[in-house]
């Protein structure tokens, strides 16, 4: 499995990131989003913001706060299921 992921579109904020993050959009990255990438619903993106590395992240959940899109990264992944071979 592949680390890094080149084909992802990136997108530079100046949030805090990190697991359980939400991150509203200012108005140009909404166009950024919109109108440069062409990002569809339900796409996902890679934030970055120099600090914390870079996070995968997607549309927040409908009604969280009005204005600009908001970008939801997902918390931690559950752990794996322990191999009792």
């Amino acid at each position: 499995m592949a680390r890094y992921d080149f084909q992802a579109q990136r997108l530079f904020v100046e949030a805090d990131l990190g697991p359980g993050a939400t991150v509203a959009c200012t108005a140009e990255q909404t166009n950024y989003l919109r109108n440069v990438l062409r990002l569809k619903p339900g796409e996902a993106i890679l934030l970055f913001n120099g600090r914390d590395g870079e996070w995968r992240a997607g549309p927040a959940p409908v009604g969280e706060r009005g204005g600009g899109p908001l970008l939801h990264v997902p918390g931690p992944p559950p752990p794996a299921a322990p191999d009792h071979r």
